[in-house]
């Protein structure tokens, strides 16, 4: 389970990335908005879920469970 939600939270980040290229690419720089509470957009909610499970990943696997 561990590697799973390693390599998810990898693939969450790359994801919000290349969003974030992609909006930039597109000169739309201007109109990015990271709201974690109300997010709006495919940014704001990759952004969010990529935030959401680093936090979960760090305080379960590196915190509650870490290796021995």
């Amino acid at each position: 389970m561990r590697k799973f939600v390693s390599i998810l939270n990898t693939v969450m980040w790359a994801l919000t990335l290349a969003e974030f290229i992609k909006l930039i690419a597109n000169n739309r720089a201007s109109h990015i908005n990271i709201d974690m509470s109300h997010p709006i957009g495919m940014l704001a909610w990759l952004f969010t879920i990529s935030v959401v499970i680093t936090i979960i990943n760090y305080l379960y696997y590196h915190l509650i469970n870490p290796k021995k």
